[in-house]
């Protein structure tokens, strides 16, 4: 018997699709996705909008009102800039689906990872 009477294999474990409906409903209320729209603008919102709106598609350099811009990653715009064209969603939109989808792949990730890992001390 472990220390105050408890069994150290009490521990009721979820199955990992209980944990991904968790992780979807948590999800949904702090980003509120269908209000995506709405909503104003961030810090630098306008910025990567203007660098996914000039972006070229072959040489993928961050340019904003015709001047090239140093130290902006140009991976973030592209995708925006990809999600834009083919659906034809706003580009301010189509950036912020971008994050938010990338935001619920790490935590779908981070959820497969911890579930494998539980397993493996099994």
């Amino acid at each position: 018997m472990a220390k105050g009477g408890i069994h150290p294999n009490t521990e009721k474990v979820i199955s990992p699709c209980w944990g991904l409906i968790l992780l979807l409903a948590a999800f949904s209320l702090l980003y509120e996705p269908w209000l995506l729209g709405l909503k104003d603008y961030y810090r630098q919102e306008g910025l990567f909008a203007a660098f996914a709106q000039e972006m070229n598609w072959f040489l993928p350099v961050c340019t904003a009102h015709g001047t090239a811009m140093a130290g902006f990653p140009p991976f973030f715009p592209y995708l925006g800039k990809i999600l834009t064209a083919l659906t034809g969603l706003d580009t301010v939109f189509a950036l912020r689906l971008v994050s938010v989808f990338m935001t619920f792949a790490t935590g779908v990730l981070i959820l497969i990872s911890v579930w494998r890992s539980r397993n493996f001390y099994d």
